[in-house]
């Protein structure tokens, strides 16, 4: 693409992530006691402002914000698209085609348990992007067979069809891989196509997301579903950064649950699973290591495309953090507890 063109994106994303919330945000936000008053922080002192100027302190719920703030957050991500040309941008915007997977598996949740739509389509970020989804259909919805056609036309009804006589758990679970199997591999598709100063470092970092979400797959499958050992390789992401086939299927065919977690403390993960209580940080620290692996790669990289993708995940971690801080409020947590769980900021 060029350095001259990067330039020109990564002054517009320095830009941008002079707009992410700052230590002392945090710090202050950790302080304060109610929903109510961090909205005011946040109104009053940060950039998302201009998006809660119609909120009002008092009566918002979490529920609530969280429509307001992704939308806040994909407005941001939207203005980046059109400094991208060609295979950088398709690349982008495979990338925002995860935010409308992520919209597909809580209506898939929500049918299959039988569960009210009325709150589900409120959560629909409904980014528009890739005009692949008509969400018009998609809110009329009633049944899962009513999602399959409301998807005629795209590639997500395949992906969906195929394990409709699946028992409900497992047909959620084998749902959600099968699209998430095909976000990854139309994600590596494209990043293939780049130049190759920029397809290294993102073989890499994908490589590395590759790893996180197999392990959390295959224990997932496990622990919960009680998959056979072929069900779990056959839904395992290809394209792995330190996890080749090979160490997937002995994971997969590891005799028993403490046989599958030796296996993986003894490989480039084991700090995942090292401690006694890793289940109960498993996610969380996972989502930690891949955040300092972007930053890592930040550092490393610069003049390329390498930038962008952290500004990205920068801001989508930020408003996991935010909503962490809600939520711990709502429970009566402490700065230290909260600290705990976030992912940007750990550090008193």
């Amino acid at each position: 693409m060029g350095i001259k063109r990067f330039a020109a994106i990564n002054t517009k994303v320095r830009a941008l992530e002079s707009h992410l919330l700052k230590k002392k945000d945090y710090d202050y936000l950790l302080e304060l006691s109610t929903l109510s008053d961090m909205i005011a922080y946040l109104k009053k002192q940060t950039d998302y402002g201009p998006y809660l100027q119609e909120v009002e302190e008092n009566t918002v719920s979490i529920d609530m914000l969280e429509v307001i703030f992704k939308r806040a957050m994909f407005q941001r991500m939207k203005g980046m698209i059109h400094f991208f040309t060609d295979e950088y941008k398709k690349l982008l915007r495979t990338m925002f085609m995860r935010y409308e997977i992520e919209d597909l598996k809580l209506l898939v949740r929500a049918l299959i348990r039988h569960e009210s739509l009325e709150i589900i389509l409120e959560h629909l970020v409904i980014l528009d992007i890739n005009r692949g989804l008509d969400y018009e259909k998609l809110q009329r919805v009633t049944s899962l067979e009513a999602l399959l056609e409301a998807l005629e036309g795209t590639p997500y009804r395949k992906l969906l069809e195929y394990y409709m006589n699946e028992p409900p758990q497992k047909r959620i679970f084998y749902m959600e891989m099968n699209l998430d199997r095909y976000y990854f591999k139309t994600l590596n598709e494209h990043v293939e196509k780049l130049s190759s100063e920029d397809r290294g470092p993102l073989r890499e970092m994908l490589g590395k997301n590759t790893d996180i979400l197999n392990l959390q797959w295959i224990y997932r499958g496990r622990k919960f579903y009680g998959l056979s050992a072929e069900e779990l390789l056959n839904y395992t992401l290809l394209g792995g950064y330190a996890l080749k086939y090979k160490h997937l299927k002995t994971l997969c065919y590891a005799s028993s649950m403490e046989e599958a977690l030796q296996y993986i403390r003894e490989g480039p993960y084991g700090f995942l699973v090292e401690k006694q209580d890793f289940e109960i940080f498993l996610e969380l620290n996972m989502e930690r290591y891949i955040y300092d692996e972007f930053m890592k790669m930040k550092k490393a990289n610069r003049m390329n495309i390498i930038e962008s993708m952290v500004y990205v995940h920068q801001l989508e971690y930020e408003m996991r953090d935010l909503f962490t801080i809600f939520e711990a409020k709502r429970y009566g947590f402490d700065r230290t507890q909260t600290l705990q769980y976030l992912v940007r900021i750990r550090k008193a």
